[in-house]
């Protein structure tokens, strides 16, 4: 009863008023039920009182290694979570957390300031949430659905709003998304049905496609009937966190460091190739959003430099020009402007040329022994 009245005057909770009052919860949460100070300097104590003594010892550091390392508030959340609508509110809990810690707290548009004191309270309070939901979304309490045009009108309408990658641009092109040689899937918790937690869109073809575009617009009928002879490639080509807060910036969804997408592509590739068993390629389509001003700069550099002696990306570069720094000059410049895509010779000649260099950029190019890239970075590391 009690966890599910903190709930009920939480979600109530309305007005202008509100963000201080949130606050002000949250407050006594880890202020009140927070890391136990008294308990905690005792155990130290205890701990040095029994140096000579190995039995009493272990059980000392035992004792102090538990209630140092999480505050009471933690099995407080946990049993809240275990309620009908325990999971979806630990959700938007730290929903509310990330967006107090994004403010500025000097300036924003709302005017409201969250207290520097609060700051490091809620930077641990977010850490101890993620933890909770890490165990409530892990892959063996998830499972993935397909959303089909015949789904019911408020999930199809849930995705429309949801889909931040291609959005789409009308009810028609929703409907080829959900049709013949497409899938969409989404990833649910028992816990928060009929709420999508993140949306995998893929499509089925019979090779590799090179551009979104192509997929995206492509024109086949609505009612045609799949042909598995066409298909030997799945093709995951747009991803899109559904769990964001209104007022979150998307780099902070309420699942942020919650593994989402490395769980979806796992399951539904599985569930792919048991429904098409001649399927061969899974594959993604991803931006690289980093790639052209990384490469521009090292234009820059090299435009610059009179070294002789060449290596990596200058060596590369120098080779396809010529050693001609007009031509590399213009290059650079088309890359500025993007006027390259409208010609085709120049495509045939740049794919090349953009096609050895971004090869470079992303297995080479590293910050601190990882990939420079940020989206090279996760599918090297979590998705393979």
């Amino acid at each position: 009863v009690l966890y599910d009245l903190f709930c009920s005057e939480y979600e109530l909770l309305d007005g202008k008023n509100v963000e201080y009052e949130k606050i002000a919860i949250l407050r006594y949460l880890y202020s009140m039920h927070g890391y136990q100070k008294n308990e905690i300097l005792s155990s130290i104590n205890t701990c040095l009182d029994s140096q000579n003594d190995d039995h009493q010892f272990i059980l000392a550091a035992d004792r102090l290694h538990n209630i140092a390392s999480c505050p009471t508030y933690v099995n407080f959340l946990r049993n809240v979570g275990h309620l009908k609508r325990g999971v979806k509110f630990l959700v938007s809990l730290r929903a509310d957390v990330l967006h107090y810690l994004s403010l500025d707290r000097t300036d924003n548009e709302q005017g409201f300031q969250v207290p520097q004191n609060d700051i490091t309270s809620l930077k641990i309070l977010n850490g101890h949430l993620l933890h909770i939901l890490c165990t409530w979304f892990n892959p063996g309490q998830l499972y993935i659905k397909p959303i089909m045009w015949s789904s019911s009108c408020e999930l199809v309408e849930k995705i429309a709003k949801y889909e931040a990658v291609h959005r789409f641009k009308s009810w028609s092109d929703a409907k080829k998304r959900l049709g013949p040689y497409r899938r969409c899937f989404t990833l649910m918790h028992p816990s928060m049905k009929e709420e999508p937690l993140i949306l995998l869109y893929v499509a089925l073809t019979k090779n590799i496609e090179c551009r979104v575009k192509d997929i995206t617009d492509h024109n086949i009928s609505v009612d045609e009937v799949e042909d598995e002879s066409k298909i030997n490639t799945a093709m995951f080509y747009s991803i899109s966190s559904t769990q964001k807060g209104s007022e979150v910036p998307i780099r902070l969804s309420r699942l942020h460091g919650v593994d989402l997408g490395n769980i979806i592509i796992k399951l539904v590739a599985k569930e792919l190739a048991y429904e098409f068993p001649k399927l061969t390629l899974f594959c993604t389509l991803s931006p690289i959003p980093q790639f052209n001003s990384w490469l521009c700069s090292e234009i820059n550099l090299i435009l610059k430099s009179r070294n002789s002696q060449r290596q990596g990306i200058s060596k590369l570069l120098h080779q396809n020009f010529d050693g001609s720094q007009t031509k590399l000059e213009r290059f650079k410049q088309s890359l500025t402007n993007l006027d390259w895509i409208s010609d085709s010779r120049n495509v045939d000649h740049y794919r090349s040329i953009l096609m050895q260099s971004c090869a470079h950029y992303i297995f080479k190019v590293k910050r601190r022994g990882l990939a420079y890239d940020p989206v090279g970075k996760a599918y090297m590391l979590k998705k393979g």
